[in-house]
């Protein structure tokens, strides 16, 4: 409602969460923060694998919907693609 020259907002009464879903929040919030710094600790896991793997651009650089595609028998990594707006 407005009344001159201030803004007055209606309060709702507070909302109260059950006992059982604030001890379950407490149990889980509490788990995650004693686990997150032995997860930290850890060694990191390789495989060798994924040693012969690199990055590469596999998309367009733009967002679109493509309408077409189309690549080349002869060169497999060549491809084209037609997008619209």
């Amino acid at each position: 409602m407005l009344h001159g020259s201030h803004l007055f907002f209606l309060r709702s009464a507070p909302v109260r969460m059950p006992r059982s879903l604030q001890a379950r929040c407490s149990l889980v919030l509490s788990l995650v923060t004693a686990l997150v710094p032995l997860a930290r600790t850890l060694p990191a896991q390789s495989d060798p694998g994924f040693s012969a793997l690199h990055w590469r651009a596999i998309g367009p650089l733009r967002a679109g919907r493509a309408r077409a595609l189309a690549g080349v028998p002869s060169q497999p990594s060549v491809f084209y693609a037609g997008f619209d707006n």
